[in-house]
């Protein structure tokens, strides 16, 4: 299931919220050719990159659907995914499992947006910022898991911002909007409500 909120007005700015079916329409993930104790060694989950250009994570019918969200106007868009987008390769379910998929998103985002989008992705088990700057676009993405969840050692991120939470956490994102502009802060807190990771965008 795919669904977007569309048309959440704060102080006459436009919030899109779109958030993404990452597993029914995916294909297959494949596993390591590389030994547990290879894994473990490089500190690398389960799967290793699907390279078959067919290989799909939203299906044809998802991403025309997204096309249509993100040509939408909004003067925020919060894209959520269940898994992370912006890291490259870890061995655990994230985009970079399926490269021209990831390739794809990314395009997009910079093809239809204007450096007014944030990821929010969960599932790993711990909490991490992450940020790059692709085809001039700034995309920035905050990951989070639940409090209740046992959590793990940071795995690869070579597009982390900081350090990695292993503590419990949760993520909140604060909105602000100031002299005709969006001030946005993303941040992770910890279990005791200590803000231990934060990042801004300014969105004009």
């Amino acid at each position: 299931m795919c669904f977007n909120l569309d048309g959440l007005d704060y102080k006459k700015k436009r919030i899109h919220i779109i958030i993404l079916d990452t597993r029914w329409y995916r294909d297959q993930l494949v596993y390591s050719y590389l030994t547990k104790d290879q894994r473990k060694t490089l500190n690398l989950g389960p799967y290793q990159p699907v390279f078959d250009q067919n290989a799909t994570i939203l299906g044809e019918q998802q991403w025309q659907w997204l096309d249509q969200q993100l040509s939408q106007k909004a003067d925020l868009i919060i894209l959520v995914s269940s898994i992370q987008v912006l890291n490259q390769y870890s061995g655990w379910e994230i985009w970079a499992n399926f490269p021209k998929q990831r390739t794809k998103l990314l395009d997009l985002i910079a093809d239809k947006t204007d450096n007014n989008l944030i990821i929010l992705s969960g599932d790993v088990h711990r909490a991490e910022i992450s940020e790059i700057t692709y085809k001039n676009t700034r995309i920035l993405e905050m990951t989070s898991s639940g409090l209740a969840v046992r959590t793990y050692p940071a795995s690869i991120n070579n597009h982390r911002v900081g350090e990695a939470i292993n503590d419990l956490n949760y993520g909140m994102i604060n909105i602000q909007s100031l002299d005709n502009k969006i001030d946005l802060t993303a941040a992770i807190y910890d279990s005791e409500g200590k803000q231990r990771l934060s990042a801004k965008m300014e969105i004009k």
